[in-house]
């Protein structure tokens, strides 16, 4: 087996599609310009060992994604959290696997089927965790979308394929062994991103906010070496939120402010569509606000703190159980901007026992504050760097908003103008009567007032 390498400069700059055919060797990669493409293997993404080594298959650690050739078997590997996916579909006897939804498509010459109404709930089914998802969607004429979380692919001779588990991290037996954990997580990723033998290196950027996850993750960011970090400084609510002087307690040199919805002020681009492609909708559009300051960067956040971290957490389990899919309409978007997501909360997840007993023990108790709003491993992380306990996680904030069940007088408040006017035009196009009577729609047939459109 070997790889052929097709790059392609006008699709985004780390999107990927294999294409796999039975009884022949080759494996063609279609591929970004910043993917990373050696003999043996190809990657987007950063990880805990030697670039050169590309052992990115054995890591607990991946963020990114994957391909390599070992023993004559190809091997894809998906991110180690559950943000993103891989996506393969069986067409005209050939086995096509991205790490985008739209490629995989566009390179299978296959299109979703319109009047399945159902997909955004499928999607959302990782929430169940890495055992329960959905593993696969319906596409138009009797083909499948299949979705790979958390694990490896191995594909048989007969184009089969073989799911694998990730290497399990090491476990954690209290405070100190955690946060070293972390820190060291942080250090090996960061030393991975800037090896002399990649193509493209990535530079740390943190996020922060006044609440609990991003400032912890921000202080350990801190810690290995990063000096730049974003923080949303409005509007409205958010101006409570902001981090900025977090940051700066924190040693911080660069701190950039934007507002959160000035994604809505470049005209000259309709991003809102990628924050969709992967089937959540839209949470994440806010990040388009700082889209100057993310290519090349690996991005430090605080996304399933709310779960690994609580205290007051009751569904604890080694399978990545999550109460919304929030932070998973990120992927498609990332992959044309060229940068990674790093979720520090996701590293060792699966042993969120050991570290949800470390969150309840003995040792923890001067960081409890005893109410719902209580994480006692980033409360200590952040009061250990001298931060006073009244200047973070008191009051539950959030970021982001959801499209799903907006009438379209609410979606055209969130959008920019032109994008809301190809939305429109698309739900003329395409609504039907029926679809007000499902509990799921796929459209949004109200505008707010009571009319329906058509």
């Amino acid at each position: 087996m070997h790889f052929v390498y097709y790059e392609r400069k006008e699709i985004p700059v780390l999107s990927w599609c294999a294409v796999l055919e039975k009884k022949k060797e080759e494996v063609s990669i279609y591929h970004g310009s910043w993917v990373e493409t050696q003999d043996s293997f190809f990657v987007e993404g950063i990880w805990d060992t030697l670039f050169s080594e590309g052992q990115f298959d054995q890591s607990y650690l991946l963020m990114g994604s994957g391909g390599k050739i070992i023993n004559q078997k190809v091997i894809f590997v998906s991110p180690c959290h559950t943000l993103e996916r891989l996506h393969y579909v069986y067409n005209e006897n050939k086995l096509y696997i991205s790490n985008s939804i739209a490629f995989v498509l566009e390179q299978s010459n296959l299109s979703p089927d319109i009047n399945y109404l159902h997909y955004v709930t499928d999607f959302a089914s990782i929430c169940d965790g890495i055992r329960d998802y959905i593993k696969k969607v319906p596409l138009e004429n009797n083909h499948w979308l299949y979705l790979s979380y958390y694990q490896n692919l191995v594909i048989e001779s007969d184009l089969s394929v073989r799911r694998r588990g990730k290497s399990a991290p090491p476990q954690v037996s209290d405070f100190a062994s955690y946060r070293q954990f972390l820190v060291d997580s942080l250090r090996l990723l960061s030393n991975n991103a800037k090896d002399p033998a990649r193509h493209i290196r990535y530079s740390p950027l943190a996020t922060i906010s006044r609440g609990y996850d991003s400032t912890a993750c921000a202080a350990l960011a801190a810690e290995v070496g990063c000096k730049k970090v974003l923080t949303i400084s409005g509007p409205g609510k958010y101006v409570h939120d902001c981090g900025t002087e977090l940051a700066k307690s924190m040693g911080y040199e660069q701190i950039i402010e934007i507002f959160a919805d000035n994604y809505k002020n470049k005209k000259d681009k309709m991003l809102e569509p990628l924050f969709m492609a992967s089937g959540e909708m839209g949470t994440d559009c806010f990040w388009a606000a700082f889209e100057e300051n993310l290519p090349k960067m690996f991005v430090v956040i605080g996304i399933n703190g709310d779960k690994v971290w609580d205290a007051n957490y009751k569904s604890v389990s080694s399978v990545i159980k999550r109460s919304s899919p929030s932070a998973t309409s990120l992927g498609e978007y990332r992959l044309r901007m060229g940068f990674i997501q790093v979720p520090v909360p996701y590293f060792g997840c699966i042993n969120h026992p050991l570290i949800h007993q470390i969150s309840v023990s003995e040792e923890m108790k001067p960081w409890v504050l005893g109410n719902n709003y209580d994480r006692p491993i980033p409360r200590r992380i952040v009061e250990e760097m001298g931060i006073e306990r009244s200047q973070f996680g008191n009051k539950k904030i959030g970021i982001g908003f959801n499209m799903r069940w907006d009438t379209l007088y609410n979606i055209k408040k969130k959008m920019s103008s032109h994008s809301f006017n190809s939305f429109l035009g698309f739900y003329k196009k395409n609504v039907s009567v029926q679809a007000v009577f499902v509990k799921q729609p796929a459209v949004f047939i109200n505008d707010g007032t009571g009319t329906l459109f058509k």
